[in-house]
């Protein structure tokens, strides 16, 4: 016997309550989990090949309008998403030169030579802050 004899009503009542709080409970840690990872985690897992396209072109736009914190923030994320596209490590680095962050740019143009070193354009730019 499942120990609530007489007072099964009492008992059953109490189960249900029971697993409603937990039902409760784990839809709130769900959701919780949901928000943390579409806002925090979003930029590091890229299940398609466009994602951060937006972005890098936000980055680049803003670039061109000299509006260059807002590019360092957008081409920021393009590049979490896209890491392995020179373009945008390049115009990061032209971002960051132009705050004058030439530590942070190096590391950019140094990032875009090593997954384009055929491109002069890089070396050039690497040379220059040097």
């Amino acid at each position: 016997m499942d120990g609530c004899g007489v007072w099964r009503h009492r008992c059953v009542r109490r189960k249900r309550a029971t697993l409603q709080a937990v039902l409760h409970y784990r839809h709130r840690v769900a959701f919780a989990f949901g928000v943390v990872a579409a806002t925090f985690l979003r930029p590091y897992v890229n299940l398609t090949h466009t994602e951060g396209y937006e972005e890098g072109r936000w980055g680049y736009d803003a670039l061109l309008a000299k509006r260059d914190h807002e590019a360092i923030r957008w081409l920021r994320d393009a590049v979490r998403y896209q890491p392995k596209t020179h373009e945008l490590w390049y115009d990061l680095g032209i971002a960051y030169q132009r705050v004058g962050d030439t530590t942070a740019a190096m590391k950019a143009y140094r990032k875009a030579h090593e997954l384009a070193p055929t491109d002069q354009q890089y070396a050039d730019a690497m040379k220059a802050l040097e």
